[in-house]
């Protein structure tokens, strides 16, 4: 509500609807092995294991999948917030 107000003020045209997508799975894969190498780097090569990395990128993924719904849910609640108050 604050947003539309301050781009009111400002002249801006906020977008109303803002859809979050996950980072993709190459994107994901690339953070997940460089975080295994450095860690592998500190405490070992069993950090950057094939197993290891693509465990963590699996994970990574969920976790992104599950951000992105959770704010597009957000976005949604806040949508139905201004459509009613607009």
């Amino acid at each position: 509500m604050l947003s539309s107000a301050v781009a009111h003020i400002f002249g801006e045209v906020m977008p109303k609807h803002i859809v979050y997508q996950p980072p993709s799975r190459k994107v994901i894969s690339a953070y997940a092995q460089l975080v295994c190498d450095r860690l592998a780097e500190q405490y070992g090569a069993s950090y950057a294991t094939p197993e290891v990395v693509s465990g963590f990128t699996e994970f990574l993924l969920v976790v992104a999948v599950m951000l992105a719904k959770r704010l597009n849910a957000s976005c949604e609640r806040e949508n139905k917030v201004a459509d009613t108050t607009d």
